[in-house]
């Protein structure tokens, strides 16, 4: 799995390349702001158009720092993927398929940019990067489904994940000490559209975060080459052809699969296996969007609902 490492860490390290690119020019006036603000007449009339307004689209599609620099990248891996491995018509999934890891958002929308191509949804994790426990997740670029306050508000900011990603572990970061929560329940959205009530105990800590419907393996794990992963809680955050995504307790290990049938605490996958799980390890549910339902917080408190990224990128 030599390669398949490396790979990882390349997709990874262009993702953080455009996710800092799309920072660069998230902020301030864009060029065709600035040189309207110029009040000349004669020097508007040479630069302010259609060219410097496709300027600013593009670096804040961060396709100019994607486009040509890394096409060759993916055409090169096209070709092993298909002639080497022989993995087919579509190698890009075949390869996921074989390996069981994501790849980042924004090293999908980079593929497409570059070969008109994009990896299946359920080979995409989304937007940003993961951040550390106790972190402020703000920092990482991540997808934000909404805000609750305090008065029982729920205010959208991303909205649902985009249609490129199958489904995302939903994480609810406390933003402030002790919210003393009373019935919390959010309403969480399947990738088929229908929807289940979900209810949690936000964390204590400041930064704290908890996962939304997570289940640990059972007894005696779950291993590579067989379908069968046992869990310990209900399984009512899951459903019979959703995609879920297994993971070790640290998420140096994951696999996304595809459940097949669900019979009391046992989800059978439409494939074997890849890894081998222990008790305990970690089958997430992978949601599509997600909104409040009941309960409340204190006053001045405020949970933050992310789609949390499958691991930390970096450069």
């Amino acid at each position: 799995m030599a390669v398949a490492t490396q790979i990882k860490a390349a997709v990874d390290r262009m993702a953080k390349g455009r996710q800092n690119s799309l920072a660069n020019y998230a902020t301030g006036s864009t060029f065709w702001t600035l040189a309207d603000a110029a009040q000349d007449q004669t020097y508007e009339n040479q630069v302010k158009g259609t060219l410097l307004a496709a300027l600013d689209a593009a670096l804040a599609a961060g396709s100019v720092w994607s486009l040509d620099s890394l096409r060759q990248w993916f055409a090169l891996h096209w070709t092993y993927f298909q002639t080497d491995l022989a993995l087919g018509a579509t190698p890009l999934d075949a390869y996921q398929a074989l390996v069981g890891w994501r790849i980042p958002f924004q090293a999908n929308e980079a593929c497409y940019e570059a070969l008109t191509q994009r990896w299946a949804a359920q080979y995409v994790f989304a937007k940003g990067t993961r951040v550390a426990a106790l972190s402020d997740p703000s920092t990482g670029g991540m997808h934000l489904f909404g805000t609750w306050t305090g008065a029982s508000t729920w205010a959208i900011v991303d909205g649902p994940i985009p249609s490129t990603v199958k489904g995302a572990i939903i994480m609810i970061v406390s933003r402030e000490l002790t919210p003393n929560p009373t019935s919390t329940v959010l309403t969480a959205t399947l990738q088929d559209a229908t929807t289940r009530d979900i209810a949690f105990t936000p964390s204590a800590s400041a930064y704290g975060q908890v996962f939304l419907g997570q289940a640990a393996i059972g007894v005696g794990g779950a291993a590579a080459g067989q379908k069968g992963v046992l869990i310990k809680t209900a399984v009512t955050q899951f459903k019979a052809s959703e995609w879920v995504l297994l993971s070790k307790a640290d998420r140096s290990v994951q696999e996304v699969a595809q459940i097949d049938t669900i019979n009391t605490l046992t989800l059978t996958m439409k494939t074997n296996l890849i890894n081998t799980w222990l008790e305990d390890d970690i089958v997430f549910p992978l949601f599509s969007s997600v909104t409040y339902k009941s309960g409340t917080i204190d006053a001045g408190k405020h949970l933050d609902v992310y789609a949390e990224p499958d691991r930390t990128i970096a450069l």
